[in-house]
C-alpha cells in the first residue's frame, strides 16, 4: 500500500495494478494495515495526513470494513513472536487474516511460502511484475 502513492518508488506501478485487480475479487484489508499505511506515509513524508486519511477512506469503501483485532488474534501475535515464527505485528497481521477466513496474504517483506495456521505468505512481486502466485489469487 506505501508504494501505491510512493512516486519514487520503481514498484509503484505493480501495487497499482495488484489494488486494481484486487478490488474485483473477495480481498480484504486488515485495520492494522490501514494503520501503518497512515502512519508510515505521514511519518516519511510521502503524502500529508490529510491526503493519507482520504487514501484509507477510498480503500475502506473499495473492500470494506476492515478486519479487526481479537484477544485470540493478539494470543496468536505473541505465540508467532516467541517461537520465532514472525515479527509479532506480522503475527497480528497473519491472526487477524486468519481469523477472518482468510486463506492468504500478499506481502512484501514476509518470507513467501511462511504459514501461520491456515494462512500462507504469497509475494507481491516477482522481479518487475507482480508474482504469478499473487496473480493466481485475484484471479
Amino acid at each position: 500500500m506505501i508504494y501505491a502513492v510512493d512516486k519514487l518508488e520503481s514498484k509503484q506501478r505493480l501495487a497499482l495494478d495488484i489494488i486494481q485487480k484486487a478490488r474485483l475479487c473477495n480481498v480484504r484489508l486488515t485495520l492494522q494495515a490501514l494503520g501503518e499505511f497512515f502512519f508510515v506515509a505521514t511519518r516519511k513524508g510521502m503524502v500529508p495526513g490529510d491526503i493519507a486519511r482520504a487514501q484509507v477512506d477510498r480503500w475502506v469503501t473499495m473492500f470494506g470494513v476492515p478486519i479487526s483485532n481479537s484477544p485470540d488474534v493478539l494470543t496468536t501475535a505473541m505465540q508467532a513472536s516467541e517461537d520465532r515464527l514472525f515479527s509479532f505485528w506480522d503475527g497480528m497481521l497473519l491472526g487477524a487474516a486468519e481469523a477472518a477466513g482468510c486463506t492468504a496474504i500478499i506481502s512484501e517483506d514476509m518470507a513467501p511460502g511462511a504459514r501461520l495456521g491456515r494462512i500462507r505468505v504469497v509475494p507481491a512481486f516477482a522481479g518487475d511484475a507482480v508474482s504469478p502466485e499473487a496473480l493466481a489469487l485475484m484471479a
